[in-house]
């Protein structure tokens, strides 16, 4: 084919993959045909366009970073709490049941009685730093 068979918007197409891939937007250049395409179809206003290509290379990146993040993290993988064998566990049943007591908060309300719970208590010292 030559210049003159060659359908203008893949001249367009073609630069703006070129123009993406130079200015690193990936995900914009994954995306364009597609959006110009259908731009072109619904009759968008051309900033529409240009906004949707942005948000569209926003998420790409957003995904992207928590995706190098948890890699860079060495989370375990494959490990859910349903596959926790209880007796298989390092963690004595007695730790198990303090941290759920310590993490088990008061409800503290308004009435007197919840304040007493705020109170320090009278068998230990006040810390003399």
């Amino acid at each position: 084919m030559t210049t003159r068979e060659i359908p203008a918007s893949s001249l367009v197409i073609d630069e703006l993959i070129a123009l993406c891939r130079r200015l690193r937007l990936k995900y914009v250049r994954e995306q364009v045909e597609d959006v110009v395409l259908t731009a072109r179809a619904q009759r968008w206003d051309p900033a529409e366009m240009l906004r949707t290509l942005l948000v569209l290379e926003a998420e790409g990146r957003d995904r992207s970073t928590i995706e190098t993040k948890r890699r860079r993290a060495h989370f375990p993988t494959g490990k859910t709490f349903e596959s926790w064998i209880e007796s298989r566990s390092s963690i004595t049943a007695c730790s198990r049941g303090h941290r759920v007591r310590v993490s088990a908060k008061p409800n503290l309300g308004s009435s007197p009685a919840h304040r007493s719970q705020l109170q320090p208590s009278r068998h230990y010292a006040p810390w003399s730093g």
